[in-house]
C-alpha cells in the first residue's frame, strides 16, 4: 500500500473549507474564532489510507488536532499498529535483540533473588 504524499491547501481552499463547515470545528463541534490557532487536518489520516481530497480535509482547532493525532488512541499510534500488523502478515518480525540480557527469558539460566543463578528448566542452583 502506497501512502499518498501530503499536499498543502491554498488560503482560498482553507477559507472555502471553513465556510463549508459553517465555522465549526468538526472534532469538537465548537466555533472557530478568528485569530485562534487552527490546522488543516486529514479526517482519515494519510497513513491509514486517507486521501488529500477536500472531503477528507477539515480546518480544526490546533488543540483538537493534537488530541486526534497523538496519544494512546491517536492517529500516530493507529498508524504504527497498522504497520506492525502489515509486517506480521508478511512474516517480518522485530527479531531478537543483538545484545540479549544475561539470565533473561531467552536464557537457560535465571537469576535468583538471593544473588545466585539456577538452571531455568530443572531449578538446580549452579
Amino acid at each position: 500500500m502506497r501512502i499518498e504524499p501530503r499536499t498543502r491547501l491554498t488560503a482560498l481552499q482553507c477559507v472555502a473549507l471553513l465556510d463549508a463547515q459553517e465555522g465549526l470545528c468538526p472534532l469538537c463541534e465548537r466555533e472557530i474564532v478568528p485569530g485562534e490557532p487552527t490546522r488543516d487536518e486529514h479526517l482519515r489520516a494519510l497513513g491509514l489510507a486517507g486521501t488529500n481530497d477536500l472531503g477528507n480535509r477539515a480546518i480544526v482547532h490546533a488543540r483538537c488536532a493534537d488530541v486526534k493525532t497523538r496519544g494512546p488512541d491517536g492517529d500516530l499510534a493507529r498508524i504504527a499498529r497498522a504497520k506492525r500488523q502489515r509486517a506480521a502478515t508478511f512474516g517480518f518480525t522485530a527479531g531478537r535483540s543483538r545484545r540479549p540480557m544475561s539470565c533473561g527469558k531467552s536464557s537457560p539460566f535465571k537469576r535468583l533473588i538471593g544473588g545466585g543463578v539456577a538452571d531455568r528448566v530443572t531449578g538446580e542452583r549452579l
